[in-house]
């Protein structure tokens, strides 16, 4: 049991007033004391002062313990410094993320921010380093373990000036004052203060409402089950460690507040570093391994796990970072906690013992004291069921999204990467694929939209239409709210109405839409011919589909598309409505039946890097096209008509840009001729295969 400052004070001055009545010095005891023990303040001290009594050993294993942890949160903050400071080089893990999941929005974002979250990184580095060399830099200078510079007691002091002061001095004196009082309020939340348990409940609110925030999105995004149920049961733990704390030790608490601050620490070193490094982990793999693909997902369904894991949102800044604040701040608390540790127990620290007598209080002091008590023990007691209330239902949420409250069984469409999110009794997908063949259907309204009622609404991105002989996209396509992309494969699309149209109110999320070897009976007006197409719809691939019957009626509804794919289409001609698309960053006209090229058909972007025309029967391409040189990266004409290349193409072309001509009369003649070909002209069909495959889908 410990005594307040008051009843302190009082049985001091029973002490001191009533010396026959004290008790004799017992003898000085030496012996060094076992683990982790609170020490009652002696009157003679600071009412202010904390102190832990430690064993030697143990004092030991707390600086090790420190120093360790402040290594490594410095190593990963530097890693992630590195990781996004160099997101611009194209063999960063970033760029390899960038480019190879997400879309032109996440892009924008790491291209504007990147630079200053890794300048964040290195900042919260440095900090934990200058903790490292003042942790080593003291020990050394006092030749024992020592934990930097201990604060002195902060004390008050109430002289007071005789006679009148000038009014500016009066004025300093005013803010001076002031700022002592706030710095007083702030320190009086702090691991030594008297309101500590006030400001551990403030910031464990914050710290509870941002992991909760995370692990109900990581739920959404995230299909590893054990990471997720490890993000429900940190916050359990979190919530429960300091009610259950302060109830074993309540005699205690100095030992409360240190060990407190060391649950806050593990936490957040779990939070802040171990699980997003298990996250990154398997891209990391398949960065360094390009065979070893994460789970052998396409990107589009991986897509939804790299959004989590890179930073892409202020949200997810604020999320990334505050743990490597928090756990900042737990261990400035711990090394304050450890720097006035002493290591033997002494006769002053049993001056106050517990056969002392303690005077009655007087009856008004009883009355005071009893308000004030029971309105801090009821709010203390709330707040602590709260916590454990919201750490319970944290848990139990996490453990019932694993599936086993799942009505309904597994549906008879395959399901590619599976999620578990909170508060749903339906089977979660990324990417659902309805095979119309296997399972007897045909494909129309009334079948797909019974299918579609009984998925999960919330986590579908990738919606997959396969083997239907008369497929009609249903309207309850619509109601997907995070569709991100929607493949048609083998079938014959009869219809695609309004109720179903690519527009931004029904499909907010989409950004991919792939037709595969289809037969179109019917012009697709849902498909941006009656109305534009959403803005957010940034890639359209269509292969071995009679797309021509319907691309000349779609006019600059498609402007915002940002890759077009149109191979093997039946095109006789270039689309007019490539002329709109200012923002394509790749195009691409494989097998097509297109003879030639007009002058002004293109208006490329500058921001254009793959341009296709292979297999083509083209026989010459206009200058506004070759133009388009000087800024693409690569340009594949092979297998066309093309017998002749401008020589100026090599003072003005892109440096790194590469021309892919194999099987064209123009290689041929070099090869018959044994001509010198310029550098950036490529006649070899292996690499033109090759470098295709790293751009394109389908080569």
């Amino acid at each position: 049991m410990t005594f307040s400052s008051v009843s302190i004070d009082r049985i001091s001055a029973k002490v001191i007033n009533d010396t026959s009545q004290a008790p004799p010095a017992p003898p000085e005891d030496t012996s060094t004391m076992t683990g982790l023990t609170a020490v009652a303040m002696t009157p003679t001290e600071n009412p202010d002062t904390m102190r832990l009594t430690v064993s030697h050993a143990t004092f030991r294993n707390f600086w090790c313990f420190i120093l360790l942890f402040e290594i490594i949160n410095g190593v990963v903050l530097v890693v992630l410094a590195y990781l996004y400071l160099s997101a611009p080089q194209p063999d960063s893990l970033v760029h390899f993320l960038r480019y190879g999941y997400l879309f032109s929005q996440a892009q924008q974002f790491l291209e504007n921010y990147a630079q200053s979250i890794g300048v964040t990184f290195a900042v919260l580095a440095v900090f934990f380093f200058l903790n490292i060399i003042e942790l080593i830099g003291f020990s050394i200078y006092h030749r024992r373990l020592s934990f930097g510079r201990v604060p002195p007691v902060r004390s008050t002091n109430t002289s007071k000036s005789l006679g009148e002061i000038p009014r500016w001095k009066a004025v300093l004196r005013f803010f001076k004052n002031l700022f002592e009082g706030l710095l007083t309020c702030y320190f009086s939340f702090g691991v030594r203060g008297v309101h500590f348990t006030a400001g551990l409940f403030i910031r464990e609110s914050i710290e509870i409402s941002l992991q909760t925030t995370q692990a109900l999105s990581n739920s959404k995004h995230l299909s590893n089950l054990a990471l997720n149920q490890i993000y429900g049961v940190l916050i359990f733990v979190n919530c429960v460690s300091s009610p259950i704390l302060q109830h074993i030790y309540h005699d205690k608490p100095v030992i409360v507040r240190f060990l407190c601050l060391v649950v806050d620490f593990v936490i957040e070193l779990w939070w802040g570093t171990v699980l997003p490094i298990w996250m990154l982990w398997p891209y990391y793999r398949e960065f360094t391994d390009p065979s070893d693909v994460v789970a052998n997902l396409a990107p589009e369904n991986a897509a939804r796990e790299v959004e989590e894991i890179l930073i892409l949102s202020t949200q997810a800044y604020v999320l990334a970072v505050y743990p490597f604040v928090s756990a900042l701040l737990s261990l400035r608390g711990m090394k304050k906690l450890l720097g006035y540790v002493r290591e033997e127990r002494t006769w002053k620290d049993a001056v106050v013992s517990f056969k002392l007598p303690i005077p009655v209080p007087t009856r008004s002091v009883v009355r005071g004291q009893t308000i004030v008590e029971i309105c801090g023990k009821w709010c203390h007691r709330l707040s602590h069921l709260a916590l454990m209330a919201h750490g319970v239902f944290v848990l139990l949420s996490s453990i019932l999204s694993s599936g086993i409250l799942q009505s309904g069984g597994h549906l008879p469409y395959d399901c590619i990467n599976r999620l578990h999110p909170w508060f749903t009794q339906k089977e979660a997908c990324v990417s659902r694929k309805i095979d119309c063949a296997a399972v007897g259907i045909v494909g129309n309204k009334h079948e797909l939209g019974q299918i579609l009622d009984q998925f999960d609404r919330p986590s579908l991105s990738n919606l997959q239409l396969f083997n239907c002989p008369a497929l009609e996209m249903p309207s309850e396509a619509a109601g997907f709210e995070h569709l991100t992309t929607i493949i048609t494969n083998n079938c014959t699309i009869h219809s695609w109405d309004m109720d179903a149209a690519v527009t931004e109110a029904n499909f907010p999320s989409l950004m991919t839409v792939k037709i595969i070897n289809v037969t179109l009976t019917d012009v697709p007006i849902g498909l941006g011919v009656k109305e534009p197409l959403a803005s957010n719809v940034e890639w359209i691939a269509i292969y071995q589909t009679n797309a021509y019957i319907f691309l000349d009626l779609v006019g600059d509804h498609w402007k915002d598309l940002v890759y077009l794919y149109c191979d093997d289409c039946g095109l006789n001609h270039i689309p007019d409505a490539v002329t709109h698309m200012a923002n394509l960053q790749q195009i691409t006209f494989w097998d097509n039946n297109i003879t030639t090229v007009p002058d002004g058909t293109f208006q490329l972007s500058p921001d254009l890097y793959s341009f296709r025309l292979t297999q083509d029967p083209v026989t010459s391409l206009p200058d506004a096209v070759w133009h388009c040189t000087a800024w693409v990266e690569v340009f594949f004409i092979e297998n066309t008509l093309i017998d002749a290349i401008p020589s100026w193409i090599g003072d003005h072309a892109y440096p790194s840009m590469t021309l892919y001509a194999s099987g064209t009369p123009y290689c041929a003649a070099a090869a018959n001729n044994s001509t010198a070909i310029p550098a950036f002209v490529s006649c070899d069909a292996k690499a033109a295969w090759d470098t295709c495959n790293l751009y394109y889908s389908f080569c």
